[in-house]
């Protein structure tokens, strides 16, 4: 039998930018509390980068959550941590959605 990493998340406060960094894998049982934490941030104004190098695997819910939360943020504070995973910088490619984030 496969054994799923776990998927975590947290959010710690860095010289006034709240950094999400979450790990496992991002899917449609664990999108939602991304989506959350990412809303949370986004009402209060924060600004946030977005760290994914943990993340093992996303498919297209995660990526909708994403693609989301960087148009509902379009000229605010959201940035994404460039040392995404390989798996997620590849599946931004494979979409087509690599050059639409706004990397930090």
């Amino acid at each position: 039998m496969r054994r799923l990493p776990p998927f975590d998340i947290s959010a710690s406060r860095h010289d006034g930018d709240v950094t999400i960094t979450v790990s496992g894998e991002i899917d449609l049982a664990t999108s939602p509390a991304l989506r959350a934490s990412l809303e949370t941030h986004r009402r209060r104004g924060t600004s946030v980068v977005l760290d994914l190098s943990g993340v093992s695997y996303m498919d297209s819910s995660g990526l909708n959550v994403l693609i989301a939360a960087i148009r509902e943020s379009e000229g605010s504070a959201l940035r994404v941590r460039a040392n995404a995973s390989e798996m997620v910088v590849s599946l931004l490619e494979v979409t087509g959605t690599h050059d639409y984030v706004p990397w930090a």
